[in-house]
């Protein structure tokens, strides 16, 4: 089973989610705080933000990712697997099943609400569990969140995005399994090698 070969490597992945998240939600504030600054600049203030944080959650996903790529090759040619390039998309789509499943549900319910008129207190309270979840997981991209819909939270409600808003957050679940799909094949066909995966020398200390 792909838990029992993976597992580690997928719990490994939700802890850099977690740094990911926080870092995201210390750019989030800085961003905030020179956009009000430098109202005029805000959309690069906050898109810079956003590029930042993908590419820092980018690069623990390859720390993470890579070498189980290329471990795995070298088990393949060994003959003890059989041939895997694309086991990162699996590997990706597990670790992102909250996000997925947080965001999904959040997404479905303002399309009941918005599109459909359909609302309820307990709808209402599930939304809020599915949006703040899916929120939180989707921290590493806040600075394009802010630069699609400015202040969040409060601010979403008020101005009727809220469909606007599940679809961003439902759409942040998948470019984390894009990239380590990309990063599994990368270790896989051992291309963009990092010097941290790299023997060191005998000399070096």
């Amino acid at each position: 089973m792909i838990w029992k070969e993976y597992g580690k490597t997928i719990r490994k992945l939700w802890l850099n989610l977690f740094g990911a998240a926080v870092f995201g939600f210390m750019l989030s504030s800085i961003a905030i705080f020179f956009a009000e600054k430098n109202p005029e600049h805000a959309l690069t203030v906050y898109i810079i933000g956003g590029v930042i944080g993908t590419f820092f959650y980018a690069y623990l996903i390859y720390l993470a990712v890579w070498e189980v790529g290329a471990k795995d090759r070298i088990r393949v040619d060994g003959g003890r697997l059989d041939a895997r390039p694309h086991q990162g998309l699996k590997i990706g789509l597990i670790f992102a099943l909250p996000m997925i499943i947080s965001g999904g549900i959040y997404l479905l319910i303002s399309v009941l609400r918005e599109s459909l008129s359909v609302s309820s207190g307990f709808l209402n309270a599930v939304s809020n569990v599915s949006a703040m979840i899916a929120y939180i997981l989707a921290m590493p991209y806040v600075g394009f969140a802010l630069a699609l819909f400015g202040q969040l939270g409060r601010n979403i409600a008020e101005t009727g995005q809220t469909l606007a808003y599940s679809v961003y957050l439902f759409a942040t679940s998948f470019p984390a399994i894009l990239f380590i799909w990309g990063t599994y094949l990368c270790g896989y066909h051992g291309k963009l090698m990092s010097r941290a995966f790299k023997p060191k020398k005998k000399d070096e200390r």
